[in-house]
């Protein structure tokens, strides 16, 4: 599975995470195109792939978007479901 990391410009960050099918700018072009985000001040944070069902780390890095996977992401990946990336 392939993942992007989002941050908002509160600092917020959102996981996405996808098959590795699908290049990576096709999903940071999509999800920065989405109409409901118009008001909120995305960027990509960072890119990568995951392994497991829990995301112990992440790794790698998307050549499409040109940024590597970052060592905190696993955990705002795992605990986004409590925390909503914070």
């Amino acid at each position: 599975m392939k993942y992007i990391m989002f941050k908002s410009d509160s600092g917020k960050k959102f996981p996405i995470i996808f098959p590795d099918e699908i290049p990576h700018s096709f999903i940071s072009k999509a999800i920065l195109e989405i109409e409901v985000l118009k008001g909120i001040e995305l960027e990509v944070y960072s890119a990568g792939f995951v392994e497991g069902l829990v995301v112990g780390h992440t790794t790698g890095k998307s050549t499409t978007l040109e940024v590597e996977s970052n060592i905190e992401d696993a955990q705002v990946i795992t605990t986004y479901p409590y925390l909503h990336g914070f």
